[in-house]
């Protein structure tokens, strides 16, 4: 598969050998490390963005009454098994990639 780059005025290329540009990749991992200081708890870790949404996306149904609350845990309960596990998948295979 052969992807394309561009190059700016200067000579760099501005993506990488997989199509994706370096500074969207570094907010997305910025993204990841966002952290809250959460009154009586402490600092809190944020999910990823699209997880985030998702769980908002479910509270908020939540609570419209549009979704009973023991559904709308069982729903995130689940999503955060399956991301969990996928996470531990991606780790595997990006392991038996590099041997």
């Amino acid at each position: 598969m052969q992807t394309m780059t561009s190059r700016s005025p200067r000579g760099s290329t501005d993506r990488t050998r997989d199509g994706v540009c370096p500074v969207a990749g570094r907010l997305v991992a910025d993204l990841e490390r966002v952290r809250l200081t959460v009154p009586f708890v402490g600092r809190v870790k944020l999910p990823p963005a699209p997880d985030l949404a998702f769980y908002t996306t479910v509270g908020a149904l939540a609570v419209a009454g549009l979704l009973e609350w023991p559904v709308a845990a069982v729903v995130v309960g689940g999503h955060l098994l399956a991301s969990v596990r996928s996470r531990s998948l991606r780790e595997v295979g990006e392991a038996l990639e590099e041997a």
